[in-house]
């Protein structure tokens, strides 16, 4: 903090010292951000120390058997997750993405041998290394709907998010996780008014659900209906088959994402699209009628709602296969915090 402190006197002597002349600028604006990232280095270092307990604990939750990696292979991705990259003037490390996530991914997720989240890890991460990718985080939360006791609640984290040449990218990653639709039930929060609310102040609100949805007039018109549609698609079509596609989950994500672009709505003016990808492997089933039919719907209202908010960006939403985010992978890339290639690790599960 002090560090920051001192690096933010620096900028206000360039600033006060403007009439100096150009390279006398220049030579402070290079060393204000120099500064600004060394300090940022220092106090990632410091958190991190912080966090080795933590991790201590995590390790001696994870039992030591077939259904899990070796130890020896946790120790390496722990070094590898512990690993530190700069995006957007910050110190950043995996690690704490994944620590600060919902799903405890450290605590055993992980390190099993079936775990999606690793093999997203593998698939995505090496993307850190390169200039042309502004942002990358893994267990990235979006933000949450509010209760009427004023308090926010826990909103969805996505496996994956990242900044490339003007687009954002949100991936949620599928291995071999499976719900039953039919009695995954969307709760009622995203869709139904209950009438009056009472905030923790003692105020009677007009709206429940616009309070609940923080205000958002664009998202409270389109929405419920859009929920409704799917609420019926299930009653409709879904079967006691396992399915890859969680309609649930995909609900909340997509108000996630929703709620995302309206509070960024001013900072997203030279953002050209934002994609959500299920990647998924490529096992002998099919995609299911209601992922498809939930992909035409939601291509339609999240579109339908960038035109209420006026932004100038349009919405992708696809399925997209492991197998071929594999092939495309330089056969060269170096994997994320190792000196092996990004394929010599992937193969077990591609070959």
């Amino acid at each position: 903090m002090v560090g920051f402190l001192f690096s933010c006197d620096i900028l206000n002597v360039f600033v006060t010292t403007k009439r100096v002349g150009y390279r006398h600028n220049l030579c402070f604006s290079f060393l204000s951000i120099f500064l600004l990232i060394y300090y940022s280095i220092i106090s990632s270092e410091v958190i991190l120390l912080k966090k080795q307990e933590e991790l201590k604990k995590y390790l001696i939750k994870i039992n030591n058997s077939d259904k899990y990696i070796s130890d020896e292979e946790k120790v390496n991705y722990y070094k590898r997750l512990s690993k530190s990259y700069i995006k957007r003037f910050k110190v950043k490390r995996f690690i704490y993405q994944y620590l600060e996530g919902d799903g405890n991914e450290l605590i055993s997720k992980f390190f099993n041998v079936y775990s999606s989240s690793r093999l997203c890890f593998e698939l995505f991460s090496w993307m850190a290394n390169h200039d042309d990718v502004e942002n990358i985080e893994f267990e990235f939360h979006l933000p949450a709907m509010r209760s009427s006791s004023d308090h926010k609640l826990k909103g969805s984290n996505m496996d994956l998010y990242y900044v490339k040449n003007d687009d954002i990218y949100f991936i949620e990653s599928k291995f071999t996780e499976t719900v039953n639709n039919k009695i995954n039930i969307i709760p009622d929060a995203y869709y139904k008014e209950r009438g009056y609310a009472k905030s923790q102040r003692g105020i009677y609100l007009k709206s429940d659900l616009l309070y609940r949805f923080n205000n958002n007039y664009s998202l409270v018109g389109l929405f419920p209906i859009f929920v409704e549609e799917m609420i019926s698609y299930v009653e409709l079509y879904a079967d006691d088959n396992q399915d890859w596609f969680d309609i649930k989950q995909e609900v909340a994500h997509i108000f996630g994402i929703s709620q995302y672009i309206y509070k960024n709505r001013k900072l997203l003016i030279n953002i050209k699209n934002i994609y959500f990808y299920n990647v998924i492997y490529r096992f002998d089933n099919e995609i299911s009628l209601i992922a498809t039919l939930f992909k035409n719907k939601v291509i339609e209202f999240m579109n339908n709602y960038l035109n209420k908010l006026e932004l100038d960006l349009k919405f992708h939403y696809d399925f997209k296969y492991m197998q071929d985010i594999y092939k495309d992978i330089d056969d060269n890339e170096i994997a994320y915090g190792s000196d092996k290639k990004v394929k010599d690790i992937l193969d077990i599960y591609f070959k």
